[in-house]
């Protein structure tokens, strides 16, 4: 179990290349502050411009996720670690 200790931010970046979700924040774990952060890349084009005024799906879906421009990156006790991310993004939640 964790808990957030400050605001989380996520941005979405409509880029000239690819399209980005990116989330950081500040969690607690059994008493130990963790930064996180994480960056999706996702095809160009993958939202409306409008998603910056208003949330909105990514489309298409689900979507291919590649490292190095997928990545997850936590720091803790003064060490940070950075992993490539391989898999599947989707707009939906596959347990609804």
């Amino acid at each position: 179990n964790y808990s957030s200790t400050t605001k989380s931010i996520m941005t979405v970046t409509l880029g000239k290349t690819a399209d980005t979700l990116s989330l950081k924040s500040s969690v607690d774990i059994d008493g130990f502050t963790v930064q996180v952060s994480d960056v999706t890349s996702l095809a160009l084009g993958s939202w409306p411009k409008t998603v910056l005024q208003h949330p909105a799906l990514f489309s298409p879906s689900p979507q291919t996720l590649t490292e190095p421009s997928s990545n997850f990156t936590y720091s803790v006790f003064g060490e940070t670690t950075e992993l490539g991310v391989s898999g599947t993004a989707s707009d939906s939640d596959p347990a609804e």
